[in-house]
């Protein structure tokens, strides 16, 4: 597992060979680093159709009614699916725009069926794939030595999250309250400066982004 980082893009790779060294062992969720997000209403696109549509979207759908996180439309998330090549990743979670105080301002969440369509991957390990990016990208790290949740990047066998995953997403956003400043500006209010917004960014046409 390699995870490179730079300024303004953040990448999670998911790596093709795995290797089980531990297993069972109880742990707590772990953020990824400081990343997180300042909201929990949260624009998401889901970009690929048919087949990897469909699985992005159950396991979209499956961390939105864990959490306290609404997935509205817009793009700050795009979760995706393509035949990305001998990239030596099943699957990448990037973070493409970042703010002040490890704010998460948009990410992308990318499946690359040039290794998971039919190479011996069934629709468990697709699902499992496509679970843990999402959690990436929503501000969880990797859980290894964990075998009961889709954040371990060691196997494929279990598609679903654990609840306490679920909780620290709802802690580091604030939980469901929306967290943050109530008298701040959410996106779309008008602002005059970048204080006025919850998500600290006031476009220069006088709105909160």
């Amino acid at each position: 597992m390699t995870r490179k980082r730079a300024t303004c893009l953040l990448m999670i790779l998911f790596v093709v060979a795995f290797t089980l060294t531990t297993a069972g062992v109880a742990m707590a969720a772990k953020q990824w680093s400081c990343w997180h997000w300042d909201h929990n209403n949260i624009g998401l696109s889901n970009a690929a159709g048919g087949y990897w549509g469909t699985i992005n979207g159950s396991e979209a759908n499956d961390w939105e009614a864990a959490t306290c996180i609404s997935f509205g439309g817009g793009n700050e998330i795009t979760v995706d699916a393509g035949f990305y090549g001998a990239t030596g990743w099943l699957g990448i979670a990037r973070l493409l725009e970042v703010g002040g105080g490890c704010t998460i301002v948009r990410a992308e969440a990318l499946m690359n069926q040039s290794y998971l369509d039919g190479g011996g991957y069934g629709e468990t390990a697709d699902r499992h794939v496509s679970c843990q990016e999402i959690g990436h990208v929503l501000g969880l790290d990797h859980a290894r030595g964990r075998s009961q949740t889709c954040m371990n990047d060691r196997y494929l066998s279990f598609p679903y999250f654990a609840q306490d995953e679920a909780d620290l997403i709802d802690a580091i956003t604030g939980g469901c309250d929306g967290g943050g400043d109530p008298t701040c500006g959410e996106r779309g209010d008008p602002c005059s400066t970048n204080a006025d917004c919850c998500s600290d960014r006031c476009k220069n046409n006088g709105t909160c982004r």
